[in-house]
């Protein structure tokens, strides 16, 4: 009788419990969204840019760090760096590697930091340039249509 008692305690716990964690016992949308851990690209509307950011560097010796690789205006020159236009990912990173490095090597003849070199600021620039050719985000990715099902993104 006692080990009845006490399956009975469980599976009347374990059933309220589930009742507790499910969907329909969320008092909001954001609530049930979260429970699913759904991403925020949901709020994207048709024409917005969902990664603003193509630089995929992130070192930054002396704490200069690569400038941000985004997207200009002009449709035939799409990627922008430090307000140079470039129509290539490539030929924009590549800059935003170059203008990394000056700054670095700017500070680094200066001696306003004498923990680090020219040649160390060489070496950062190589690992800018080798993490730019193995990017895997090279274009900017565009919400382009939703009907009341669905929601299309162009990844590029």
């Amino acid at each position: 009788m006692l080990f009845n008692l006490h399956s009975c305690v469980f599976l009347f716990v374990l059933l309220l419990s589930c009742f507790a964690a499910s969907p329909a016992g969320a008092s909001s949308e954001s609530e049930l969204v979260g429970a699913m851990e759904i991403l925020p690209r949901q709020q994207a509307r048709p024409g917005e840019v969902l990664l603003s950011n193509l630089q995929p560097f992130s070192g930054s010796l002396g704490g200069f760090a690569a400038p941000s690789i985004s997207q200009s205006k002009d449709s035939r020159r799409p990627f922008e760096v430090d307000g140079n236009t470039f129509n290539s990912f490539s030929a924009a990173a590549d800059r935003a590697c170059d203008n990394q490095k000056n700054k670095c090597a700017d500070a680094a003849n200066a001696g306003r930091n004498r923990a680090f070199s020219v040649g160390e600021c060489d070496q950062q620039n190589e690992r800018c340039k080798t993490a730019a050719k193995s990017a895997k985000d090279t274009n900017f990715a565009t919400f382009s249509f939703a009907d009341a099902d669905n929601e299309y993104f162009c990844e590029g």
